[in-house]
C-alpha cells in the first residue's frame, strides 16, 4: 500500500472536517416533568353531567385537576385522592372528598357539606355507607339528607341538620321543660 501524501492528506482531512461542521446537530429535546390533558368525565355517582377538567400529572404520580366548580389533586394511582368542591359565585367549599387506602382498604370519606369533618365513609365495592354519629362509624342505609342507622340491632332514622347527622326523635318532655324553664342565674324582669 503506498502512502498517501501530506497534501491529500490535508485536503482529504479538511473535507472530513466541512462535512462535519455541515451537518445540523440533532436537537436534544428534555423531557419536561409534568403532562397537561383536558378530558371529559362520563356521568357518575357524583356527577349528573359530563364534565370537562384540565389534568397536570406529574413524573412521580402526583397529580392535580380543576373544573370549574372543583379542585383535584392526588397521589399514585389509587392510595390517595382528594377533591373540594366549591360554590363559583361565592368560592365557599360545599364538598369534600377524599379516597384513602387504608392497607387492602379503600375508602371515600364525604364531607357531605364541606365543613372539614367527614359524614359518610364508603368502601369501594359496597353499596351501603357508614355514617358519622355521635362520633363512630355506624352502618347506614338510604340516601340524601334522610337515612336509617344500625344502632343497638334496629335501624333508627337520621336527619343531617347543621351538619351532623341526628336522630329524628323530637325532645323529650322533660327536654321541652327544661328548654323553656328560665336559666337559673338569667335575672327576672317583671312588670
Amino acid at each position: 500500500m503506498k502512502p498517501i501524501p501530506t497534501s491529500k492528506h490535508a485536503l482529504l482531512t479538511a473535507l472530513a472536517i466541512l462535512f462535519s461542521a455541515c451537518q445540523k446537530p440533532t436537537p436534544q429535546s428534555a423531557a419536561l416533568p409534568f403532562e397537561y390533558t383536558n378530558i371529559v368525565h362520563d356521568v357518575s355517582a357524583f356527577t349528573k353531567f359530563p364534565t370537562p377538567e384540565t389534568i397536570i400529572t406529574f413524573t412521580n404520580l402526583v397529580w392535580f385537576g380543576h373544573q370549574s366548580d372543583q379542585i383535584s389533586m392526588g397521589l399514585g394511582t389509587s392510595d390517595y385522592e382528594s377533591t373540594v368542591s366549591f360554590n363559583h359565585s361565592n368560592h365557599t367549599v360545599t364538598k369534600i372528598i377524599q379516597q384513602i387506602t387504608v392497607g387492602t382498604n379503600h375508602f371515600w370519606l364525604i364531607d357531605t357539606d364541606g365543613d372539614g369533618v367527614p359524614d359518610e365513609r364508603r368502601k369501594f365495592q359496597e353499596k351501603n355507607p357508614e355514617i358519622l354519629f355521635k362520633g363512630d362509624w355506624l352502618p347506614a342505609r338510604g340516601l340524601g339528607p334522610m337515612r336509617e342507622v344500625f344502632i343497638e340491632e334496629k335501624w333508627i332514622p337520621v336527619r343531617f341538620d347543621q351538619g351532623r347527622w341526628r336522630t329524628n326523635e323530637a325532645p323529650s318532655i322533660s327536654k321541652r321543660a327544661r328548654l323553656s324553664e328560665p336559666a337559673a342565674n338569667m335575672p327576672q324582669t317583671f312588670n
